[in-house]
């Protein structure tokens, strides 16, 4: 099935101290599973139909359900209906992964020594899986089932990355006693220099000033521009020496 949980595939340890590899919970992308939950419930009347729908899309499903102490002890590997229960019987929960006429397929995660007997139900079943009737999914038959889950978990697609912010000089000043140029810019980063047309570089005292002392220029118009780390560059500043 198409993203089922990480620990489904996993073969059963009849060894409650067995400790899964790490490496079993590791993904090569984040996974969502939250924003992927699709609710089922058994009281709205819909609950095989929508089950259907969502194996047929690959989901896995997560039954949500009391569980009184008569379940502890499948009968031909199936759960025995008409079980009394209350919310005092405490919870559990089971992943399905089929459904067949008149039954929905579940594992258990109790290890194959639990319900030897589901092999013997045939159309995938194994031991340590258990059957759930079809009645256990229809409003108005007192299910212990309160909530199904249907889940396809996605790949967490981060938002590309905003293109970096060009620097842009804001204010720049020329005195000529003693020669120094001062150029103010925002949108620096670290490894931003300032260049003057004729290629002498500097970088920046401080985020975003740049200071030139004895410029050794002629005199006339000349130009200045920031490149930042990354090659964005500003607009030209023009100032005249």
């Amino acid at each position: 099935m198409t993203d089922t949980p990480l620990m489904s595939g996993y073969q059963y340890i009849d060894n409650p101290a067995f400790d899964y590899p790490d490496a079993r919970f590791v993904t090569p992308t984040p996974i969502d599973y939250l924003q992927s939950y699709r609710y089922i419930y058994v009281e709205e009347g819909n609950a095989l139909e929508l089950m259907h729908v969502a194996i047929d899309q690959g989901c896995g499903l997560v039954f949500c359900m009391y569980w009184p102490q008569a379940f502890f002890n499948p009968i031909n590997g199936m759960l025995p209906e008409g079980v009394k229960w209350t919310p005092d019987d405490g919870g559990h929960a089971l992943s399905g992964w089929s459904m067949f006429p008149g039954v929905v397929g579940a594992q258990n995660h109790w290890t194959a020594a639990w319900n030897t007997d589901a092999a013997k139900l045939g159309s995938g079943f194994r031991a340590g899986d258990v059957g759930i009737p079809f009645s256990f999914f229809r409003a108005g038959q007192n299910s212990p089932i309160f909530q199904v889950i249907a889940v396809s978990p996605e790949p967490v697609v981060p938002d590309p990355l905003p293109p970096a912010p060009r620097p842009v000089i804001t204010y720049g000043r020329y005195k000529a006693v003693p020669a120094k140029l001062v150029v103010f810019a925002d949108n620096t980063d670290e490894g931003s220099v300032l260049t003057l047309d004729n290629g002498r570089s500097v970088k920046q005292v401080e985020e975003g000033v740049f200071v030139v002392k004895q410029l050794g220029m002629e005199s006339g118009r000349h130009s200045a521009f920031v490149v930042n780390s990354d090659g964005q560059r500003s607009e030209p500043f023009t100032f005249t020496v």
